[in-house]
């Protein structure tokens, strides 16, 4: 048997797809030339020059891959297959690595898998092949990588001849891996208070209703919607007009000085946990907009005498468990920004077109906020003559390491690193959704591809529809009282299960760290921990085995990656020292959420 027919073979076992989509769609390459090099190894050229070396590629791999990668790589994404050697060498000196291949030519894929034996790269279950010229395929692998850092190989010379495909594939792993450090920063920032405002908002959750019984409730009416950048400024004087013709959505951060103007909102949305975005809406009710929410959202925001609620779904594990007693929801996207929730609500709302006001994503003309934003005005009652407003300002244009980027008329707006996340997220969605009718009403706002620009002039065109919206509007009813009152009783009945399930968690975290002790003390003494160490691993089972891990896992995610990352020649000492600690975790966040339980449990029955 060949080298073809057997690595196809066992491609073809591994991969169902492969024949279909690659062996019986591509012929061999007619660039990629095979021959043997000096030292009696295969090695490759490519137009006249070597992809491997010509003496002795299998070295030449080892060295280069010893010189470029760390000592401890989760994973490794191989940029360009080549004859395989680089990923051997991997496999070799990195044996706990995943490895992740892009190859986009399937023409010199096929042709590698002529000259040699690669059964140890293709059977390796620590590999997986990305083949083709489909830069999306990576986007699927990415969220199912271990945690930890990505790290990326270059084959050099491969890279160069596909530099655009490549570079691509670079924007992709950058954006995912910006995305999930944002993710790990707001999960350390919040993750309590995301906790303490959900507990809060259990009165308030039976009445709202779900945010998915909107879903296409206005056909295809034109929806405008309005972030809080600075160039809200030049939006808000044609409002009362477009209100005429558009769905208005609002987000928290520009719904009151929406609503301070004359201008209600047709719903607003609002999912921030935090206590300092509810002051945006100091002095101003909801008793006119239909307020899209979330249920660990800064409980402050429910006092606003809103005509209507809706909550969409959670996105951690205590919320979700939640939801099975009080209303399943669904959700939206979330991309770290509520413009991000926003927008989506947005187009579940309708169908038709959607324009987007404030969505700036930078500062152009070099601001920072609309004028008389709450932060703009919050600068002025905290300022003196020897740090005037200016300083504030230029501290916050500065914090997120500034660059300029093409703005929508053309020229250059400066944004900064954290703003880009955004602007990557929505360049994602729309890309994935193949979404074609939206348009970025901010001329100086950054440009995001697939959201091109329409100048404000151009929304008066369309047809007045006001009546027509206030219609459909008054048709959305509030919850009944017996549906209110029943997704009360079941709540209760889950946060009582919820309280004995982390009871339990709690007891046996307790025990395991009584364990960990003793296993130090007995280890001290160089006796036997074998029916310790047989206990502790029972605890863990018993602990996974928990229907709420997810909740105390939430809280120590932080925790756990650390001890993830940590390196993997520990001593039987360290091992120990470490499960203690993680039992100590978890004692504690089980024992923070059953205090919030109890509290609210006597609360309820008052």
């Amino acid at each position: 048997m060949s080298f073809f027919q057997e690595n196809t073979r066992i491609l073809n076992l591994k991969y169902p797809s492969f024949k279909d989509e690659i062996l019986e769609k591509f012929n061999l390459s007619e660039d990629l030339i095979l021959s043997k090099g000096k030292a009696g190894y295969i090695t490759a050229t490519i137009r006249g020059k070597y992809i491997h070396s010509n003496h002795d590629p299998i070295r030449e791999a080892e060295r280069l891959v010893l010189r470029e990668l760390p000592e401890h790589v989760p994973t490794c994404i191989v940029e360009g297959f080549g004859l395989g050697y680089f990923v051997e060498a991997i496999l070799k000196l990195k044996p706990e690595t995943l490895l992740v291949i892009i190859e986009p030519s399937p023409e010199r894929f096929l042709t590698a898998l002529t000259g040699r034996d690669l059964k140890n790269i293709l059977q390796s279950p620590s590999v997986s092949l990305i083949i083709g010229e489909k830069t999306e395929s990576v986007r699927h692998v990415l969220p199912g990588l271990p945690k930890g850092d990505i790290q990326i190989f270059k084959h050099r010379a491969l890279y160069e001849l596909n530099i655009d495909f490549y570079r691509e594939i670079d924007r992709i792993i950058h954006h995912f891996v910006s995305r999930r450090e944002v993710n790990k920063a707001t999960l350390k920032k919040f993750g309590k208070i995301w906790v303490r405002n959900l507990f809060s908002n259990l009165n308030i959750l039976p009445k709202a209703r779900d945010v998915g019984t909107l879903s296409g409730i206005f056909s295809n009416f034109p929806v405008l919607l309005l972030a809080a950048g600075p160039s809200l400024d030049k939006i808000i004087p044609e409002l009362k007009e477009l209100s005429r013709k558009f769905i208005i959505v609002a987000v928290d951060t520009s719904a009151g000085i929406l609503i301070n103007n004359g201008i209600n909102p047709d719903f607003t949305v609002v999912v921030d946990p935090q206590y300092w975005n509810t002051r945006h809406l100091d002095r101003v009710s909801f008793n006119k907009t239909i307020l899209m929410s979330e249920s660990s959202t800064h409980p402050g925001i429910f006092r606003k005498n809103h005509k209507n609620l809706f909550f969409c779904g959670s996105l951690f594990p205590l919320g979700v468990f939640i939801e099975k007693y009080g209303g399943r929801k669904k959700r939206l996207g979330a991309g770290g920004s509520v413009a991000t929730t926003a927008w989506d609500f947005c187009r579940l709302l309708s169908r038709g077109d959607l324009f987007c006001g404030g969505l700036d994503l930078g500062f152009p003309e070099n601001k920072t906020h609309f004028h008389g934003s709450f932060f703009e005005e919050k600068i002025h009652t905290e300022t003196t003559r020897f740090s005037p407003p200016e300083d504030y300002s230029y501290r916050v244009f500065i914090s997120g390491t500034p660059y300029k980027r093409i703005n929508n008329s053309g020229t250059m707006t400066v944004t900064d690193s954290r703003l880009s996340v955004y602007i990557q997220w929505f360049e994602e969605q729309i890309k994935i959704n193949s979404i074609s009718n939206i348009w970025n009403i901010s001329p100086l706002g950054i440009r995001i591809e697939g959201m091109p620009y329409r100048g404000l002039q151009s929304l008066k065109k369309y047809p007045e529809i006001r009546k027509k919206i206030e219609q459909i509007k008054d048709k959305i009813k509030l919850k009944s009282v017996d549906e209110t009152l029943n997704t009360e009783k079941s709540l209760l009945n889950g946060i009582i299960t919820l309280k004995n399930e982390l009871t339990r968690l709690s007891a046996l975290a307790a025990e395991g760290i009584d364990l960990t002790q003793k296993c130090k003390y007995e280890a001290a003494k160089n006796l036997p921990l074998s029916d310790l160490l047989s206990s502790l691993n029972d605890i863990d089972n018993r602990i996974i085995e928990s229907g709420t891990k997810e909740i105390s896992s939430f809280l120590l995610q932080p925790v756990i990656e650390k001890i993830s990352e940590s390196s993997i020649s520990t001593t039987m000492e360290q091992g120990i020292e470490g499960s203690e600690n993680l039992y100590r975790e978890i004692k504690e966040s089980s024992d923070f959420h059953i205090n919030l339980i109890s509290l609210y449990l006597k609360i309820h029955s008052n």
